[in-house]
């Protein structure tokens, strides 16, 4: 699992609200991020936020495009390097998703295998300029990427991916409630359609037909079983990422890193009944079984039971802070 973030407009991105969205995709990654605006790129070992130094030299004149990641390393050593975006001819992009079959595409179109299977997306768009080629890949797929001509293309499979509009631009995220704080226009990028987005704009929409190239061996296309790093109930990563020495914020994660192994126990939800706090305890619930029992969901049941969890924790609380904020007699419904 990674982040995947992404910016069309007709104005620069604001980089504030990207380096936002960024940051609430770090709890996706952890292990090194980057972000191209325009036609720079810079990267970094460990979370989006080691970019914020860098960032003001985006400011300096307009871009269109804007496409950064978060990454949590599943092939390919922990290195600011092999952190997307990457970049082959005229292609720059990013890919959120672990790929079963990146060496055999790479064999059918002798392109020489790399250390990180997201790098082979680009390396058969920049060699093919046929987009469509993105039917080729098994696994699982969302992804960004752009010709540096303004245009922003945009795919998803079967991983989250979310857009909002805004006065800017569309801004996009693997995860919903950092735009919901930007935007009252969110919604869910389709499924199995390429669009290209030029200056904020929709212009072209494509089908992606699968022609899945057979993979001829077994490759685990879960994340969390990769490496020593494993996703607890609070929503955060674990202490360990493999480059601990070198790494002093992971003392601010000690305080949450509890395992849904089976011999660590499920925290409680303790909250006092019709109060705010249990109603977040609801949507902990949620996460608790969507992760327990991953390996079962369906992609659409996952989505369907996080979008459940997203309007208790943000409609719902909301919803409940207005009710008492006019201090009304009503009662609650719930």
């Amino acid at each position: 699992m990674c982040g995947l973030i992404g910016f069309s407009g007709a104005k620069s991105p604001n980089l504030f609200k990207l380096s936002f969205i960024m940051a609430d995709n770090d709890s996706r990654g952890g292990h090194s991020s980057g972000v191209m605006v325009g036609k720079k790129i810079i990267k970094t070992v460990g979370e989006s936020t080691n970019l914020l130094p860098k960032m003001e030299k985006f400011a300096a004149q307009t871009n269109h495009v804007a496409i950064a990641h978060t990454r949590y390393a599943t092939h390919g050593k922990q290195t600011a390097e092999n952190s997307h975006p990457y970049k082959y001819s005229n292609i720059t992009g990013a890919h959120n998703g672990v790929l079963s079959n990146y060496e055999e595409v790479c064999e059918k179109y002798k392109l020489k295998k790399p250390d990180v299977d997201s790098k082979a997306i680009f390396l058969l768009l920049s060699k093919t300029k046929d987009f469509s080629k993105l039917g080729k890949f098994d696994g699982t797929m969302a992804v960004l990427f752009t010709d540096n001509k303004d245009n922003l293309y945009v795919y998803r499979r079967n991983n989250p991916l979310f857009m909002a509009r805004t006065d800017e631009g569309v801004y996009f995220s693997s995860l919903r409630a950092s735009l919901d704080e930007i935007s009252d226009d969110v919604t869910e990028v389709p499924i199995d359609v390429l669009q290209t987005w030029n200056k904020g704009k929709l212009i072209n929409t494509v089908a992606i037909k699968e022609d899945i190239i057979p993979a001829k061996k077994v490759v685990n296309t879960d994340w969390s079983s990769y490496g020593k790093k494993s996703y607890n109930v609070y929503g955060g990563w674990n202490n360990y990422y493999g480059w601990e020495d070198d790494n002093p914020k992971l003392d601010t994660y000690s305080e949450k890193t509890n395992s849904l192994s089976q011999d660590v126990e499920v925290p409680e939800y303790t909250s006092e009944p019709g109060s705010k706090g249990e109603i977040l305890d609801m949507a902990d619930v949620i996460d608790d079984l969507v992760w327990e029992e991953r390996h079962v969901l369906s992609s659409e049941q996952t989505n369907l039971l996080n979008k459940a969890a997203d309007i208790l924790r943000y409609d719902v609380t909301s919803f409940f802070n207005d009710m008492l904020e006019a201090n009304t007699d009503e009662e609650l419904p719930f």
